[in-house]
């Protein structure tokens, strides 16, 4: 028999949120404006944990600056109406495969056709941001044979500083 697990994440919008499941993790159903505070939430941890390593700790600096950018979009997104895929509470991480092509729609378009707020030069910036950093994020987590320098993460970083200051 599966044990139940529950941890307390913290509060968004005066509620409780919540992981819960058996077997794997599911965060509790949360309306729009609590959904939206957990991912500004889940952004401000991921920015600060990635400039905090970017000196000392580059493949999980990589992995973090894709997270906040990833973060902040999906905010974003959410406050603009978009559409999220059932039983997700945020966009598909499409990226770009290492041949540079589009691996699905996803959150990078999302980008383009929900974000109006911005112009359309902008939303093309932003969806590239987001594909490097994904890029960056599959090869730091999932490809040990490569070697992730310092370089790489001060790129990271200035990427996601890019996406938080400018966008």
């Amino acid at each position: 028999m599966a044990t139940r697990r529950v941890a307390h994440l913290g509060m968004a919008a005066g509620r409780p949120i919540r992981l819960t499941g058996n077997y794997g993790l599911h965060l509790a159903i949360l309306e729009k404006g609590a959904l939206m505070t957990a991912w500004h939430d889940m952004a401000t941890e991921s920015r600060k944990a990635a400039n905090e390593m970017v000196k000392t700790r580059f493949r999980p600096c990589l992995s973090r600056a894709y997270y906040a950018v990833y973060s902040k979009v999906t905010q974003d997104l959410i406050a603009a109406g978009a559409p999220i895929p059932a039983g997700r509470e945020g966009p598909n991480h499409p990226g770009h495969l290492p041949t540079g092509v589009a691996a699905s729609k996803g959150i990078r378009e999302l980008i383009i056709q929900r974000l109006t707020n911005l112009d359309v030069k902008k939303r093309r910036a932003l969806s590239e941001i987001v594909g490097e950093l994904y890029t960056l994020r599959l090869y730091a987590d999932y490809r040990p044979s490569i070697d992730v320098e310092a370089s790489d993460a001060r790129e990271a970083v200035s990427m996601m500083n890019t996406v938080f200051e400018s966008f």
